[in-house]
């Protein structure tokens, strides 16, 4: 990628920094953050533009972890960190000490790396845009003064403890319920309520936002939180809870697992040639031919639904296209059935890995109706990157090494905070119940094939797998 490389004054801006940056940071921030290059920026102040609009900037932002997260709200709330780096208000903000501050800078040097920061002569400064992805209330907190009650004097910190420590009971519990977020709320209908809450007014701890709502003020939510962004904040992943298995035992769990399913694609492909069910108008499986499946491979009807997709991702049943389409089997299938085991294996688990659907979701209820096999419901892009995160976080561990699945779902929701609790949490749950019906883990660890599998992925090219029997 060429860029012009054109020279200005001090750094004031976003851009100025871009620009008084070294080939190697270039690179490095087109590493982190590959929209940026796509297509190729004409020269540098193109590249600063396009990194500071909301849809990159939302996206670099999505693909935090939570300690990257933290810090970048913690210099959203925080001033200008001054040029020596002075972290000291950072630190508390996050509730961490001395000790920490070595990880916190590194945090924040990527987070520049990323051009999430930019630095000028007179300190470091968030991009304009990321309060505005962040969204108004960071970290749960409310607008500060200087917005509520513009160019009303603010209170010193001194004089809202002490207000705060003289609140009457009724008002302590209003200030209490609001600390944490939302910051928002109704006045209350009640006389009792009614008068705490005009007490709180009048001591400016509360300001009205409204005829019937009040707000809690930046400043005095922080003097609640003992001057905390979070109750708790993860600077680094959660350990995983893990347990010993024979790897031998292991690998000849997945053995079983995957012979297993080889022979359940053969019944349903068997079955699918003889008599092929009919596509829905609205594309995927009826219930009642997912149901005819289940009774010809003997299993649950979640297994059932993965051994489906998974002949599908492989492109062993398809939509033969005629004017009243079926699901049938594909002229790959004679190819893939001719082959050894381990080739077999290979293509399902590779299917798998890059497929793009979830079978997890076949049956819950995805808008107003529950998901079809082989529907569109069941196309979820982001499924391909948790079965990768999934992985990755068992194939850090030893060989005949389980994970706790409790502490997977933790350790990616700390990698990915913005996600919803819910929805990954199912996605994990699903990954790994797929990945022991694949033969890619046994007894809850990465097997032997498994690993070969994650190689290949990471690598893009083929090796050890092709041989994996």
């Amino acid at each position: 990628m060429a860029i012009n490389r054109r020279e200005s004054g001090a750094a004031r801006s976003l851009a100025d920094d871009i620009r008084a940056r070294t080939d190697r940071e270039i690179v490095a921030l087109v590493l982190a953050r590959p929209d940026l290059a796509r297509p190729a920026p004409a020269d540098l102040t193109s590249l600063a533009a396009r990194a500071s609009t909301k849809a990159s900037v939302q996206r670099a932002i999505d693909a935090l972890d939570e300690g990257h997260l933290r810090v970048l709200e913690a210099l959203v709330v925080a001033p200008a960190i001054p040029p020596r780096n002075e972290l000291g208000h950072v630190l508390r903000l996050l509730g961490a000490d001395q000790s920490d501050l070595p990880k916190v800078q590194a945090l924040v040097d990527e987070l520049w790396t990323r051009a999430l920061l930019w630095r000028g002569a007179d300190g470091t400064h968030v991009v304009r845009t990321v309060p505005e992805v962040l969204g108004a209330s960071v970290a749960g907190l409310g607008a500060p003064y200087g917005d509520l009650r513009p160019g009303a004097p603010v209170p010193s910190e001194s004089h809202l403890r002490r207000a705060i420590d003289g609140a009457p009971p009724a008002a302590r519990t209003v200030l209490d319920r609001l600390a944490w977020g939302p910051p928002t709320g109704l006045m209350p209908s009640g006389p009792a309520g009614a008068t705490a809450v005009r007490w709180l007014l009048e001591q400016h701890l509360l300001v009205s936002v409204g005829s019937d709502r009040v707000a809690l003020p930046r400043e005095v939510a922080l003097v609640l939180r003992d001057g905390r962004l979070h109750r708790r904040t993860r600077l680094q992943a959660p350990e995983i809870t893990a347990r010993d298995v024979s790897a031998r035992v292991v690998d000849a769990v997945a053995g079983g697992a995957a012979s297993d399913l080889l022979a359940r694609v053969d019944e349903l492909c068997s079955a699918w040639g003889a008599e092929p069910p009919r596509v829905l108008r609205a594309g995927g499986l009826s219930v009642r031919d997912l149901k005819a499946a289940q009774q010809v491979l003997d299993v649950e009807p979640e297994r059932a639904a993965f051994v489906v997709e998974v002949a599908y991702a492989a492109g062993l049943v398809a939509d033969d296209g005629e004017i009243v389409p079926v699901w049938a089997p594909t002229p790959e299938l004679d190819e893939w059935s001719a082959s050894e085991a381990g080739r077999r294996w290979a293509v399902l688990a590779r299917a798998w890995l890059s497929s793009t659907r979830a079978p997890h979701l076949v049956g819950k209820r995805v808008g107003d109706s529950p998901a079809n096999a082989l529907g569109a419901d069941v196309q979820w892009p982001a499924i391909r990157g948790i079965r990768r995160e999934v992985l990755v976080e068992l194939a850090s561990l030893a060989p005949g090494t389980a994970a706790d699945g409790e502490s997977i779902r933790a350790r990616l929701h700390w990698r990915r905070p913005l996600r919803s609790a819910a929805l990954l949490d199912g996605a994990v749950e699903g990954v790994l119940r797929e990945a022991e019906w694949l033969g890619v883990t046994g007894r809850g660890a990465l097997s032997s094939p498994g690993r070969s599998l994650l190689g290949v992925n990471a690598l893009g090219m083929p090796g050890p797998l092709d041989a994996t029997t």
